[in-house]
């Protein structure tokens, strides 16, 4: 449809990118041979990076997280990916750059304060100058693929929306940020945090029937599903 992302900027909370993979370290995938500088790329998608998961992680960006757990560099490429340089499998924004926000463990796992810092650091650089060029402002997206667990066979409806989590998020939506949350993949019609905030674009899956028809999608087996309990 001619959406590309152009100009901006998505900040992915998770595990932390590889962002020197093909698809993550530049815009057009020429001569782009994996660096672990990520700013040595002439048009570079990363922008700036921070470590929620540690005590030590600079506060002005310039840290630049792994992920050994590959979780957070598939939710990237998903969202900003080009695709490298045959452009088959891209991403659905490959024009956007990539702010890198590590709230995950290398194990996977996270605990409230993790990711009550990451959302509140990106708050804190919402209209940020990183400095790199004119058009990479800022933070304007927050993607966050992750959520608080349950015992699977409890009967636990999830989130309210009153949890510290997603009230961080309503902050960040007044904040002007677009907040984008998975909703589990519990199969159940549970609603975590913080997809559970009033103001998250809260994302469940589809199963496409491996047809690029979208009239016959329908919501995965697998996921879960809404609306919140407590108030429909």
């Amino acid at each position: 449809m001619g959406y590309r992302g152009d100009e901006v900027v998505v900040a992915i909370l998770d595990t932390g990118v590889d962002n020197e993979h093909r698809s993550l370290n530049d815009f057009d995938d020429m001569n782009d041979d994996p660096d672990l500088d990520p700013t040595s790329y002439s048009d570079a998608k990363w922008v700036a990076g921070y470590d929620a998961t540690s005590a030590f992680s600079n506060q002005n960006g310039e840290d630049d997280p792994d992920d050994t757990a590959g979780h957070g560099t598939h939710v990237a490429s998903t969202a900003i990916g080009t695709g490298s340089s045959d452009r088959i499998f891209v991403g659905v924004a490959p024009g956007s750059y990539l702010v890198d926000v590590k709230v995950l463990t290398d194990a996977g796992g996270s605990n409230a304060q993790y990711t009550i810092n990451g959302i509140q650091w990106t708050i804190n650089n919402v209209d940020e100058d990183w400095g790199n060029n004119d058009s990479s402002d800022g933070i304007d997206v927050l993607s966050m693929s992750f959520g608080n667990v349950n015992n699977p066979n409890s009967d636990d409806p999830g989130d309210n929306g009153s949890s510290a989590e997603a009230r961080m998020v309503d902050e960040a939506s007044d904040a002007g940020l677009v907040c984008v949350a998975a909703l589990g993949n519990d199969g159940k019609r549970r609603v975590p945090s913080p997809a559970s905030a009033d103001t998250a674009i809260s994302i469940a899956a589809i199963d496409e029937r491996d047809t690029h028809d979208r009239s016959d999608d329908t919501h995965a087996s697998y996921s879960n599903s809404g609306p919140r309990e407590d108030d429909g």
